[in-house]
């Protein structure tokens, strides 16, 4: 069977060294026009902030090259036992599915006049409708387990002798069609692009042959986030704007560039103004929005989130309010300690990544969702971010449930017999390991590798 090289974007290194770094270099520099037609006065992209992010982006990098130099390779046959990864893709879409569905009939019910206002494109609409969704408790939660769905059954994709239940394509496409419902409602369109991407990683990865369109997807994907991007800025921000005599094509890139250096400005800017609080508030936002603490009665310091409305209000643009994932450890921890905890970051983005590459179980379905915060890091940090922490835990969990699953179907089929002449062979770890190490990275000597 030919083994087709994975494209160079999918190497976290690559990515942010060719892709990310460019586009954040780029957006310091001509970004500075944007600011200010998009009303932000205060530039703070100089020459202390700049090169610190470029440090931050540095240590990524830093840490992914020591996982990927230190974990082994392997590149091994993928097995599924279909019962279980049937199971599990059934739970994870209905999940994702009844969530997504309850919330739209929610917001329909409870609020039909903020939801017509914000489909008219009224100002403060939008943002007010968005807020409610995601404050919904639970269940915002369990929608973001579509990403490992659609990363689950692109690795099935791989698998020759797996075969998926017949339910799984009727609750694919459901599950596409309450995705982009919700999308539409709430006017959140990271959700498109995280379902493209889980969806469509592993197959451009181990089923495109290389060519010119895959070796330039991550730039093709930009011209179509930016025609994603316009399409929701013409029903949330245009009909503000149409009266001014600008041209919607004009309105709109300046609004795209805008996203981008705001956010790098914010992050900039807000570093430079504060000192570090070395408590992982930017970097771990989950934690302090954990729903479990109110209903134990803890309360949680807010008064960094305070602080940087006020730092918006007073410098910058509240319509245009991402505190940039490049500056988010510098925040926290200031830059030599904050570089230090990007790092470690890194090293975990690149035992996923190899694990990945070798087709293991978990980095099939988790690097799928992990390489999405390379491509959002200008914008926010997102591996910190409450949507992530579901899509991470719910990997995690399927692992481990199919991972048992392989196990006793070897426990049931029992050691394999030698053949005549052949010496009884000895007990190998994969009777206790099926799958090879955690990650994927190591096979065992007897039967397919996760």
């Amino acid at each position: 069977m030919e083994v087709i090289r994975p494209p160079w974007w999918i190497n976290p290194i690559a990515l942010l060294g060719v892709f990310i770094l460019p586009v954040f270099l780029i957006s310091t520099i001509y970004g500075a026009d944007s600011l200010a037609i998009n009303r932000i006065y205060s530039n703070y992209m100089d020459w202390e902030s700049v090169p610190a992010g470029i440090c931050a982006l540095f240590a990524l990098c830093v840490g992914s090259g020591l996982a990927i130099w230190l974990a082994p390779a392997s590149n091994n046959p993928l097995h599924l036992p279909e019962a279980r990864t049937n199971t599990a893709l059934i739970v994870l879409a209905s999940l994702a599915i009844a969530s997504q569905v309850f919330v739209i009939f929610d917001l329909v019910i409870s609020y039909p006049g903020l939801v017509m206002q914000a489909i008219n494109g009224e100002q403060g609409a939008i943002y007010e409708l968005h807020d409610t969704a995601v404050r919904i408790p639970g269940l915002t939660s369990l929608m973001n387990v579509r990403g490992v769905f659609f990363a689950l059954v692109s690795a099935c994709l791989l698998d020759r002798d797996f075969r998926l239940a017949r339910w799984i394509w009727p609750l694919y496409a459901a599950l596409v069609v309450t995705t982009l419902m919700y999308s539409f409602i709430v006017s959140e369109r990271v959700v498109i692009i995280e379902m493209g991407v889980a969806a469509l990683l592993a197959p451009l990865t181990f089923k495109l042959r290389p060519s010119f369109f895959r070796a330039t997807s991550p730039f093709v994907g930009m011209i179509g986030i930016f025609g994603l991007f316009a399409v929701g800025e013409y029903f949330r921000s245009w009909p503000f704007y149409q009266g001014t005599g600008i041209q919607f094509s004009d309105f709109a890139f300046d609004r795209f560039v805008g996203y981008f250096a705001s956010s790098i400005n914010n992050g900039a800017g807000y570093y430079l103004k504060t000192d570090p609080t070395l408590m992982p508030y930017w970097t771990a936002g989950w934690l302090h929005r954990f729903p479990l603490w109110d209903f134990l009665g803890i309360s949680m310091d807010a008064s960094s989130g305070v602080q940087f409305q006020s730092f918006l209000n007073r410098f910058a643009n509240p319509e245009f309010n991402n505190y940039s994932g490049v500056y988010a450890a510098l925040i926290d921890f200031g830059l030599p300690l904050g570089c230090l905890y990007l790092t470690i970051w890194g090293f975990l983005g690149g035992l996923v990544y190899r694990s990945f590459v070798a087709r293991g179980l978990l980095g099939l379905i988790l690097y799928p969702v992990w390489i999405y915060g390379y491509f959002d890091i200008i914008r926010v940090f997102y591996w910190g971010e409450p949507r992530f922490v579901p899509l991470a835990g719910a990997a995690i969990a399927v692992y481990f449930y199919i991972r048992g699953g392989h196990r006793l179907e070897a426990r049931r089929a029992g050691p394999p017999r030698p053949r005549a002449g052949e010496a009884r062979p000895r007990a190998v770890e994969s009777a206790s390991r099926p799958g090879g190490d955690w990650f994927g990275g190591r096979a065992p000597k007897t039967g397919p590798a996760l």
